[in-house]
């Protein structure tokens, strides 16, 4: 499947929706990243981890695919980038203490 149609066809925001009803995945995620971070979250959907991570005094990017995941996390507050991984990662090395990446190997398409 081509990107395109990837971003035409999947909802993003309800893949995420589901991912939040695992048994103690946020809380896991949570305890991973700790407090006073600054995250990285690749394919944040429409941020409803990356708000969690977020809340525990952490300093959090999104990025990504699909535009209306991203309005919706934007709308919420956070700062979201629509940008495909495919082309790399749009900031400088070392921006980051962590990376959050979380489902994202099904918008990965062109690995080499």
């Amino acid at each position: 499947m081509k990107r395109e149609d990837f971003v035409k066809k999947t909802d993003a925001v309800l893949v995420e929706k589901s991912l939040l009803e695992v048994p103690l995945r946020t809380q896991k995620i949570l305890e991973v990243f700790g407090k006073g971070k600054k995250v990285l979250d690749l394919g944040c959907s429409s941020g409803q981890i990356t708000l969690a991570i977020q809340s525990q005094s952490n300093e959090v990017h999104g990025i990504e695919l699909t535009p209306k995941a991203a309005e919706l996390a934007k709308a919420k507050g956070l700062q979201v980038k629509v940008f495909d991984l495919n082309e790399g990662i749009p900031y400088p090395d070392c921006s980051f203490d962590a990376v959050h990446a979380g489902e994202i190997f099904t918008k990965i398409f062109d690995i080499k």
